[in-house]
């Protein structure tokens, strides 16, 4: 299937092993495009309404560098480094139209600039045009890291040609929007200001922080 969508869940392709029994749809062994991005599941429709939909699904390790605007090749400095797979669910009914997607990601040697943070987890869920995410907790810096946040984009249409109304005509522009929450305990100044010295009495912190960033 090319451009199977389900509510605002679009699959740039999808497809696998079709059985149909007892009205009821099964793709198994499917494999799946979103975003550029390969899944990996199980597909199962029922025929009868409410027609309930439900897919199992791991999405392939992602390096983050490929993400965002750390993609582009003008950028020649990545803040952001690591690899993340995640495993989830898209279920609901068709008719009414009522479908949830969520699960849990994984990132394995996350670094932000010069610091590593290490491995962690989180929950996710679709909601809108982006994912709400909780749950991460990282030790590092000599403490604990709690991470909350919203991965969000919008689409900006220009016409080619001056002319919006040929849509075939038209481009797309995605601005990304990411918002996080982090509050931190026990963290070493020291790991946080070079000029601390390392072998003078540690010093640990508590602190909220919330970082916000637009880009494309």
């Amino acid at each position: 299937l090319k451009n199977a969508r389900f509510g605002n869940v679009l699959f740039e392709s999808l497809g696998g092993t079709l059985n149909c029994r007892e009205r009821r749809l099964t793709l198994e062994g499917a494999k799946g495009s979103m975003k550029g991005r390969t899944l990996r599941g199980n597909v199962q429709l029922d025929l009868s309404p409410p027609f309930a939909l439900l897919t199992k699904f791991r999405l392939e390790p992602v390096d983050l560098t490929e993400l965002g605007p750390q993609a582009s090749a003008k950028v020649t400095t990545r803040l952001v480094t690591g690899h993340m797979d995640a495993t989830g669910t898209l279920q609901g009914t068709l008719k009414p139209l009522a479908l949830q997607l969520g699960g849990i990601a994984y990132v394995q040697r996350l670094s932000a600039g010069r610091f590593e943070l290490g491995d962690s987890s989180a929950r996710y869920s679709l909601v809108g045009d982006g994912f709400d995410f909780h749950g991460a907790e990282l030790e590092s810096l000599g403490g604990k890291i709690r991470l909350n946040g919203r991965w969000s984009w919008t689409a900006d249409y220009t016409s080619t040609s001056g002319e919006d109304s040929k849509p075939g005509l038209r481009s797309e522009n995605r601005s990304h929007h990411l918002s996080l929450k982090a509050s931190g305990e026990g963290i070493e100044l020291a790991s946080l200001i070079p000029e601390f010295s390392a072998t003078g009495p540690s010093v640990r912190a508590e602190r909220k922080a919330i970082f916000r960033s637009n880009f494309r």
